[in-house]
């Protein structure tokens, strides 16, 4: 599953894609380094050649909590 802030933009995965592409690159969040949404995150952005970059965080909570502010 991924998860965007509808204020963002992109609402579908090849919308992500676009975006990272056209501004050159686009941050991912995760609940941590090695887990499963940087691993996802890391696939997309080596399958799709997009500039994604990893955001880190310690735990899905926090994540989740920046994602819904925005």
């Amino acid at each position: 599953m991924i998860l965007a802030n509808p204020k963002s933009g992109p609402a579908t995965l090849a919308d992500v894609v676009k975006e990272a592409k056209a501004k050159g690159q686009l941050s991912f969040g995760s609940g941590g380094p090695a887990s499963i949404g940087h691993i996802v995150g890391e696939m997309l952005k080596s399958e799709s050649g997009a500039n994604l970059v990893h955001v880190p965080y310690r735990g899905g909570a926090p994540m989740t909590t920046d994602l819904v502010a925005g």
